[in-house]
């Protein structure tokens, strides 16, 4: 509490003005925030979001040409002609004109299966019929297209049986058309072939027309083939059909319009002629609309503007009656026969209708409550009336609601009044609905309405513990507890077992739904019967069901226990909770790595360790017994035995067991022997990972064994591997490249290839094998692109901050040549985005600041129907300039504002482009602080009872961590709550608070989500907030008595370590005392260690040597006992105390700078020109600076510019090699399984020791605590 003491004595002249006093003092309903005062600027005075100003920063000398121009003189058309005349004539080349220099095409990806050769096309087959022969024989028309009655002719087309035309071009062939067409469209004729003739019209064929074809009599053909008898026929397209209206349905308005969309063009004026309406049979005097009346109207203007973009203009007709319709009426719009269309002469044949319902007098149509007929507690109540309502004049606050429902929500939508809130059984509601109440028709329901919705019987609930269930040491007897509603009784079935059964058990789980072969329960059933527990109707309550039958006669042993709700009426089976129970004194833990297991008993009360407890690994049969420190270490065995694994801990009559992960459902497990042998640790490097095709790639690798073993390292290969054989392949998988190289005596190998000319662009890569005694392979990936390389380098750096809102700050972008020298006069570009972020000053990582995000990825139902919750495009602005003479240019940026008040990101972006039309972009990051202080909230956990009060820990700091004495804080909650409102969910605030930052508690009354709001205020006026959520339950629920692990803090006293050091780690533990193991980890548990723990820390001394290297782990874990909460999660000190374990690890880095080479190089020059070479001297030394002979080095000389393209940088070698560590150990605690008992003085014992007696069996019903 060292911090909440701080912010008391910093803030104490705030506290006294805002919030009247010392104390968890809750306000209720707050004055005006005295904050308002002190803030410079107000938020709702300000822009959303970070508000920005961009403009030219201070500059360097401009760019200017150092060309001097010589003084010249325009020489006039006789001199420009006489001294062109004296030029030798340009000589023409045959080069001057070339094909554009296409790359040859890639190579296509490797093909699957198998390739057969062959021609194509194939030869004729002999098996064809012959051919047919007109030739001498009479014309005929084969066949022809639409006839009769279509819906749409896209074209016509007509086959003969011989040639018409010769082989010609189209132009051509269109002069010859055989068929006459009557009437004919617009559009052309053409020929497929020599035998078909199409006409195609310039869209389709007009609709509402009657079409004749003929091929007349006495036709010829190419080849002289006359038709003797014409061929004739007709096909028609339909007149205007209706495909769309408006409206539908009802109700309508009495003024209405009316819209009716055809499939064809139409004059409006001509075809109104053939529309009725009536109303009630009645006729309905109507008028036509003009564009100016339908642009008008909402409705009308949507249906038009839809046509118009369907490519529809000119298909559509809209009207409206001359006088109101009557209410309630059946209106019916028939379009009578004989209706014209635009496209063709003829007329419709049959009438064409569609109708609606004008609106009726608004009245009730429905009430209900629920869905169907069941009306339980917490269903809504449904209103439903004939007309939708006015949702603007809506108001849900005169309706009467009576008795009061708590959390009651009224929605309204359209039709619908809904009702929701927690309504209470067996109870008769009476809902007043006003006469006032008004439909979207400006009509009143016109009387009080009061209707009754009566409530029956909660929905049947059940719970209850389930799977693996370790008793509450502190139990006076052993019982498991289950929680029902408006179940009059518990069938249970208790079975005695011991852990020998445990297989069986298990096989009965995975089997228990096999109708033709059931599995049986193991061991002894003891006890089946009903079990009462009714207390109350449609309350929730608690059933402790004792186990003491199963039980020996210390009430220690193994049960399991069958419990269903009793009476089931439903038509599906019963749910069952199958529980097995452990009723135990040992708390057993298991601690595995892949060549031993450690074992280590305590009590499970009080956690100290229990020496001479028998163990057992099964189904091994691995035995052993512990020592005094309660533990023992059992060597794994290889596989081959059947069955789950799980470890035995017996002592005297008492047995416990802790299982794999696999538990039941699995037939064997992981608890086995695990041999891992050496391999092969591959570093591999290009010389610049990205290449051209045709260009030569030189690879460099190193090879090393690695062991993986506990106490494994990494070693030379000792003539392990003698060569390295690679293929290479391209991005689609094609083999260009195939070789191998030798080994040295150190591990190196070196190869180069060249790419072929036309490769997949891509990523390529390269597939090493090993040769040897050992074998191995790597994958080494490299690009290959066709690319122009970078003629100069770009670097951004922002000034130095940090930067505050009223502040501004500069970014400069710098530009300079490869070869050397600025870039001067070029175009920059610059683009800047800004987007909310979170900072945590140092050393304040336990504390919240800025808005809390859940990490859990919590989004609230207002969230996700608003969309607030998704992607926010960040704010951005854009600048453009020159550099200056110096390659560079300077953008000054002003923070004016920010609201919220929040951090921001800023990121940079630069891009430069120069004379070449090359840009290259640079980007630098940079936060936006709004405020020169910070204020920080904790909190134990993010949600609470209903009724808890909810406590936070205040800080106010600055930006270095500091605390900021005398900073006024304030600090808000409001519970949040959604209402429906025109057709959207609307988020309100209810229920504010203010608290005393020095010791700050809300009061939780109702469940639901809160947020709370910090704000601190520097001394220039700027505020800063940092935002919480949490929440609070409401509602029957049954209690949360799990015991959950706990963490212990572990902190070292250094970030890395070296052989030969010495680290102090501080243990800060939950509870004390406590006693615990401390392992170190490394590919295994290495070391063990007893601790035990008197106060809440203490110091753990790890001696650091090289072998450790990389890392290490250490892992703490503890156990004992702390103090327990009753149900609402509050501390009882009244109470015996609870089981408690806590786990701890920490990851110790131990880098290998004692393994490291040095690398001396020095050029014999420190400048070259182009074409000059070079000499460079390499000096290796090993870490303590000796000289190293016999050393097998590495010389890459590459282009920076190429570099560049990539940003590709060479990996170190000794991080290859030296990757870090796991601790490859897996943990079982038994203490995860213990259920605590009710948290009652009459359910528990104090010692925590188990009641002795043994009786019949017993179960009592209570009331669950209301949550």
């Amino acid at each position: 509490m060292p911090h909440r003491a701080l912010a008391a004595a910093t803030l104490f002249s705030f506290v006294i003005t805002s919030c009247g006093g010392g104390g968890k003092k809750t306000v209720v309903a707050p004055p005006p925030s005295p904050l308002s005062d002190q803030v410079l600027v107000q938020s709702k005075d300000l822009p959303p979001g970070l508000d920005m100003r961009v403009s030219e920063g201070k500059q360097g000398p401009a760019p200017f040409d150092r060309n001097a121009i010589a003084p010249a003189k325009k020489l006039g058309d006789a001199e420009a002609q006489a001294m062109l005349a004296r030029a030798k004539p340009i000589a023409t080349d045959p080069a001057d004109k070339s094909q554009f220099a296409l790359r040859d095409r890639s190579q296509p990806p490797p093909r699957t299966g198998q390739t057969i050769k062959g021609t194509f096309p194939p030869p004729a087959s002999t098996l064809l019929p012959p051919t047919a022969n007109d030739a001498g024989q009479d014309l005929r028309v084969l066949r022809f297209m639409p006839e009769g009655q279509v819906p749409y002719a896209p074209q016509l087309s007509v086959t003969f049986s011989q040639a018409m035309i010769a082989v010609t071009s189209q132009d051509d062939a269109a002069q010859t058309v055989p068929v006459k067409l009557s009437p004919t469209p617009k559009g052309n004729w053409r020929w497929i072939g020599t035998r078909t003739v199409l006409f195609d019209p310039e869209i389709r064929f007009p609709q509402a027309t009657t079409y004749t074809v003929e091929v007349p009599a006495g036709t010829k053909s190419a080849t002289g083939g006359v038709l003797k008898t014409a061929t004739k026929f007709t096909f028609e397209t339909p007149a205007p059909q209706m495909v769309q209206s408006f409206p539908g349905g009802g109700p309508q308005r009495l003024d209405v319009p009316m819209f009716v969309l055809f499939d064809q063009k139409i004059d409006p004026l001509a075809a109104f002629k053939s529309f009725r309406v009536t109303a009630d049979r009645q006729p309905v005097a109507i008028e036509l609309l003009d564009g100016a009346a339908v642009a008008k109207d909402k409705d009308l203007k949507v249906l038009a503007e839809r046509a118009t973009k369907a490519e529809h203009d000119g298909r559509w007709i809209a009207f409206r009656p001359k006088a109101p319709l009557p209410k309630d009426a059946a209106i019916e719009v028939e379009i009578g026969v004989g209706m014209p269309s635009a496209e063709g002469p003829n007329l419709t044949k049959a009438a064409q209708r569609y109708a609606f319902r004008t609106y009726p007098p608004l009245k009730i149509q429905e009430a209900q409550c629920g869905w169907g007929s069941e009306c339980r507690p917490a269903m809504p109540f449904t209103i439903e009336f004939n007309n939708p309502l006015d949702e603007d004049k809506f108001d849900a606050s005169t309706l009467t609601v009576s008795p009061p429902i708590t959390g009651l929500k009224v929605v309204q939508n359209h039709t619908v009044i809904n009702l929701t809130g927690m309504t209470r059984a067996r109870t008769t509601y009476k809902i007043g609905v006003p006469a006032g109440l008004t439909d979207s028709f400006g009509q009143t329901l016109g009387t009080d309405t009061m209707l009754t919705f009566t409530v029956g019987d909660a929905q049947p609930t059940f719970f209850g513990p389930n799977g693996m269930v370790v008793l509450d040491p502190a139990a006076k007897k052993p019982s498991l507890d289950f929680f029902t509603t408006n179940y009059e009784q518990l069938k249970v079935q208790l079975y005695e077992v011991g852990p020998l059964d445990y297989d069986a058990y298990g096989n009965y789980l995975r089997n228990r739904w096999n109708r033709d072969k059931p599995p049986k329960l193991p061991g002894k059933k003891v006890f089946d019967q009903l079990v009462k527990t009714s207390l109350g109707k449609n309350d929730l309550v608690e059933t402790h069901v004792d186990l003491q039958l199963a039980m020996n006669k210390a009430n220690l042993g193994h049960a399991i226990a069958i419990v269903e709700p009793y009476p089931w009426t439903e038509s599906w089976e019963a749910p069952k909770l199958i529980t097995w129970v452990q009723s135990t004194r040992l708390g057993i833990d298991a601690h595995v790595d892949a060549g031993e297991l450690i074992a280590v008993a305590t009590d499970l009360g009080t956690g100290k360790a229990v020496a001479n407890v028998a163990v057992e690994i099964r189904p091994f049969g691995i035995k052993g017994t512990t020592d005094d420190k309660g533990m023992v270490t059992l060597p794994l065995q290889s596989g081959g035995v059947k069955g789950s694994h799980f470890l035995i801990a017996k002592k005297g009559d008492d047995v416990a067991f802790v299982s794999d992960d696999g538990g039941w459902w699995n037939e064997s497990g992981s608890w086995v022997k695990q041999t891992r042998a050496s391999q092969l640790a591959w570093y591999v490097i290009d010389d610049r990972k990205m290449y051209k095709p045709g260009e030569e790639v030189t690879l460099k690798g190193w090879l090393r064994v690695l062991d993986p073993g506990e106490g494994g390292d990494v070693a030379g290969i000792n003539g392990a591997v003698g060569s390295v054989a690679y293929t290479v392949h391209d991005s689609r998988g094609n083999k260009i490249a195939t070789g191998s190289t030798a080994v040295s005596s150190v591990g190196g190998f070196d190869t180069k290839f060249t790419l072929p000319k036309t490769p997949n662009l891509g990523s390529a890569y390269v597939q090493l094998t090993a040769k040897g005694r050992m074998a191995g392979s790597h994958n080494h990936g490299f690009e290959i692109e066709e690319f122009r390389r970078p003629e100069f380098e770009v670097s951004t750096q922002a000034s130095q901050g940090p930067f505050l809102v009223g502040g501004s700050g500069d970014v400069t972008v710098s530009a300079k040549y490869y070869s050397g020298g600025p870039l001067p006069g070029a175009p920059v570009n610059w683009f800047v985005t800004a987007n909310p972020t979170n900072f945590t000053p140092p050393n304040r990582d336990e504390y919240v600041f800025g808005v809390w995000e859940p990490w859990w990825g919590y989004r609230s139902f207002y969230e996700d129907e608003n969309g607030s919750g998704g992607y926010k495009a960040p704010k951005t602005w854009s600048l453009e300039g020159k550099t200056d003479a110096t390659g560079a240019h300077t953008m000054r940026m002003d923070y004016l504002s920010v609201n919220p008040a929040r951090t921001y990101a800023l990121q940079a972006n630069a891009s430069v482009t120069d004379v070449n039309r090359q840009a290259w972009s640079s980007s630098a990051a940079l936060i936006v602080h709004p405020s020169s202080l910070y204020v920080g909230l904790k909190t134990k956990k993010p949600f609470v009872e209903k009724g808890t009060p909810f406590d936070l820990e205040v800080i106010g700091v600055d930006l270095d961590g500091k605390a900021a004495p005398g900073a006024p804080i304030e600090v808000k909650a409001v519970r949040q709550d959604w209402e429906y409102k025109k057709g959207k969910f609307e988020l309100k605030e209810l229920d504010p608070q203010t608290c005393d930052p020095k010791a700050c508690s809300f009061q939780t009354r109702e469940g639901g989500t809160y947020q709370v709001t910090a704000t601190i205020v520097d001394e220039k006026g700027r505020a800063n907030q940092t935002k919480l959520t949490f929440w609070v339950s409401g509602g029957d629920q049954p209690p949360a008595r799990e015991v959950k692990q706990e963490r212990a803090n572990l902190i070292p006293d250094k970030k890395e370590y070296a052989g030969g050091d010495t680290a102090e780690l501080l243990l800060q533990s939950p509870f004390y005392p406590a006693e615990g193991i401390v392992t170190w980890r490394r590919s295994g548990i290495v070391k063990v260690e007893r601790i035990a723990l008197s106060g809440p820390t203490a110091t753990i001394k790890v001696p650091i040597t090289d072998a450790m290297v990389p890392n290490m782990y250490v892992q703490v874990d503890l156990v004992g006992a702390a103090v327990r909460t009753d149900d609402k999660g509050e501390p009882d000190a009244k109470l015996p105390k609870r089981p408690a374990y806590a786990v701890g690890t920490i990851n110790l880095p131990v880098p290998a700078k004692q393994r490291t080479l040095n690398v001396e190089v020095t050029p014999n020059a420190p400048k070259l020109a182009p074409g000059e070479s070079a000499k460079l001297s390499l000096l290796v030394k090993d870490a303590q600076g000796r000289p190293v002979a016999n050393s097998e080095t590495a010389v890459i000389v590459v282009d920076e510019a190429i570099l560049a393209l990539t940003g590709y940088q060479f990996p170190n070698p000794v991080d290859s090699f030296y990757r870090q560590r796991g601790d490859d150990a897996r943990d079982h605690y038994l203490r995860a399984h213990v259920k605590l008992t009710k948290p009652d003085a009459g359910n528990l014992a104090q010692g925590n020791q188990p009641g002795a007696a043994r009786g019949r069996m017993t179960a009592t019903a209570e009331s669950a605590p209301a949550m």
